[in-house]
């Protein structure tokens, strides 16, 4: 933003001064750091020698680190996910390796699928009383894993327990979901792992 200058010719060092200043102080406004706008309106009604002051004080103060801070609400996004092993064996063990657009702590929760019946539009646990219903598949949850240190690029290990005890024989669904410094939520990142019991790791 240039602003006018009155009350007869100014310095040329001092007008390219409030001209510069002003210019970046505009920019850093819409960084949510506000200072020229509230000296644009003074401008008009002081006196050259008065607008240098004022400008210098100016200075001093982004100098001085007083700036406003803006709230981070954007979420982490996933850049990508894999697993090293998408096959094992019941005790066997794979590596989730992850990156995310920011620093982020990253949580991994292990969902068995199993079959269901459609009932009121949700898939269920199968009973007597819904045995004819529409088959469908349901996943539960066996456990949860997670990386505390937040990062852009990290993994997670799995060594074959989950609380305890190896994985069932079945196919399960991993969901992953990245917390930033801030505490905004990614959108999940799905893989999916096999546990076989006769079948090579691979």
């Amino acid at each position: 933003m240039l602003l006018p200058w009155k009350g007869g010719d100014p310095d040329p060092d001092s007008a390219e001064l409030i001209t510069t200043t002003c210019s970046r102080d505009q920019r850093a406004l819409r960084r949510g750091r506000p200072s020229c706008i509230v000296l644009s309106i003074a401008l008009k009604r002081i006196t050259p020698s008065a607008v240098i002051l004022a400008v210098m004080s100016v200075m001093a103060l982004a100098a001085s680190g007083a700036t406003a801070q803006v709230p981070d609400t954007q979420p982490p996004v996933f850049l990508g996910a894999s697993l090293t092993l998408k096959t094992i064996n019941p005790f066997g063990s794979t590596v989730i390796n992850y990156a995310v657009s920011e620093d982020a702590t990253v949580k991994a929760v292990f969902k068995r699928a199993r079959s269901g019946r459609k009932v009121a539009g949700r898939c269920r646990k199968p009973t007597r009383r819904n045995r004819n219903r529409k088959r469908c598949t349901r996943f539960t949850n066996v456990g949860t894993l997670e990386q505390t240190i937040a990062s852009r690029t990290g993994s997670i290990s799995f060594v074959g327990l989950m609380r305890g005890k190896p994985l069932k024989v079945g196919r399960y669904r991993i969901e992953l979901t990245a917390t930033d410094v801030a505490g905004n939520k990614s959108k999940k990142k799905n893989l999916t792992l096999r546990v076989c019991g006769s079948c090579p790791p691979r």
